[in-house]
């Protein structure tokens, strides 16, 4: 397919951008096994500048993806990666893995602009009903494509610490009011 008219194939994207490119993720089947793949690809010129070619591979992304569903912050939270174009690489929602955060809930991307942020290598501090979350960009090599990585946080988990100290605040006041009684 090195002859494709597909601008966007593994093979025509570094030679028109003439850069270092990353592709969305796709799913391949290898050895039976379902494997999800991006390629990395850098353009070969010549002395001239002329593109002769390219060097690429394709990295899998199941050890990245059991890598961040791994991360649990306050042992209640969790992290998702999210590609250039929005694509859902990891999720602890495996129903989610694959789509496009527009297409998961379109007033949630109006609200946040999360695939134009995500494009421009954005940080965005997210605030659902019940979570506290941030999209911060991760930046692949010179290929301009950040992609994303998303921490969330229960509510309920900030909640309880203020709580906490709600509590205390209460009790000193008592015990102050009764040492001054």
């Amino acid at each position: 397919d090195y002859i494709s008219s597909d601008e966007n194939n593994y093979y025509n994207l570094p030679k028109n951008k003439n850069s270092e490119v990353i592709t969305e993720p796709a799913e391949f089947e290898i050895a039976g096994k379902k494997i999800t793949v991006v390629s990395m690809e850098v353009p070969i010129k010549d002395k001239t500048g002329n593109f002769i070619g390219l060097a690429g591979m394709d990295l899998t992304l199941n050890d990245i993806v059991k890598m961040i569903n791994e991360i649990k912050p306050y042992k209640k939270g969790y992290a998702y990666l999210i590609s250039n174009s929005g694509n859902i690489v990891s999720h602890p929602n495996k129903k989610l893995i694959g789509k496009n955060i527009s297409e998961v809930d379109k007033e949630f991307e109006k609200k946040y602009d999360l695939i134009k942020n995500i494009k421009d290598g954005k940080s965005i501090k997210i605030e659902k009903k019940d979570s506290y979350g941030v999209l911060n960009p991760i930046m692949i090599g010179k290929t301009g494509t950040p992609w994303a990585i998303g921490i969330e946080i229960p509510k309920s988990i900030i909640t309880e610490q203020i709580d906490k100290i709600n509590g205390l605040l209460i009790l000193i006041l008592i015990i102050s009011l009764g040492i001054m009684a």
